[in-house]
């Protein structure tokens, strides 16, 4: 069952990936099966009590988030509306939710940070050749990023659910 969840969120992200890139929208069954393999991948990858506290907090940490950016939005453009509508889409929004389902409070973070970074840099160049007000694709562009931790998760065998894995692994790296 995991790997039928692991199938589902590959599968409909590459489809995303590919919808996002070509067309700056995608469509709303590939996101809700990337919802369903990621629920499913997070809830049968930990215990129920942890994977729903674990999605509860990513829950909230996003709403925060999500409260924060559109409060900097209004004061630095004195604008009425919702940055979501204007400056990303709703299903960038809803992705990042969904990647809730399957991380622990502090591997989501570090996803969030990763995923961000990672698609400024692979932006920089369509930034810089067609402008600032170029749409870019944030679900292709963070899709490449998720692909590579997917990638680094098994290869050092850790499970998403457990922050003491991460951390241990960071330590690794560091020292």
């Amino acid at each position: 069952m995991l790997a039928f969840g692991f199938g589902l969120i590959f599968v409909s992200l590459l489809i995303m990936m590919y919808e996002d890139y070509r067309y700056r929208a995608i469509s709303v069954k590939f996101l809700a099966t990337f919802f369903l393999g990621s629920f499913l991948f997070g809830f049968i990858q930990n215990e129920p009590s942890v994977w729903l506290v674990n999605s509860l907090l990513n829950s909230l940490l996003l709403a925060f988030l999500v409260f924060v950016i559109q409060l900097y939005y209004k004061l630095r453009f004195r604008s009425d509306g919702w940055f979501v509508d204007s400056v990303m889409g709703r299903g960038d929004l809803l992705f990042f939710l969904a990647l809730g389902f399957m991380f622990s409070p502090l591997s989501f973070l570090v996803t969030l940070c990763f995923l961000s970074l990672l698609s400024i840099v692979f932006s920089l160049p369509v930034v810089i050749g067609k402008g600032v007000q170029h749409k870019l694709p944030l679900i292709s562009y963070m899709g490449v990023g998720l692909i590579l931790e997917f990638v680094m998760v098994y290869k050092y065998d850790i499970l998403l659910g457990n922050d003491s894995q991460l951390l241990f692994l960071m330590e690794k790296w560091i020292s």
